[in-house]
């Protein structure tokens, strides 16, 4: 019967370490599913962002056309 006490007692000695481990865990879990989420929300806004862009390009180039090259200034020629 002394022996079946032994273990009683290894087993509550192991409890608050077991529950320690757990915590351990479910916290480091917590932060990888935070560092997961705000990833993809800022990939998510970036893309936003860049939708933005763009839309506020084509307004311009709706509202002022396509920029024109000026081929004077380029100076295509040789000059001796």
């Amino acid at each position: 019967m002394s022996g079946k006490g032994v273990v009683m007692e290894e087993e509550k000695q192991n409890v608050p370490g077991g529950r320690n481990n757990n915590a351990i865990i479910i916290a480091v879990t917590i932060v990888v599913l935070a560092v997961i989420f705000m990833y993809f929300r800022d990939r998510q806004q970036k893309r936003q962002f860049q939708l933005e862009r763009l839309d506020t390009q084509m307004d311009v180039m709706e509202e002022w056309g396509p920029p024109h090259q000026n081929t004077a200034s380029k100076g295509g020629g040789k000059i001796l």
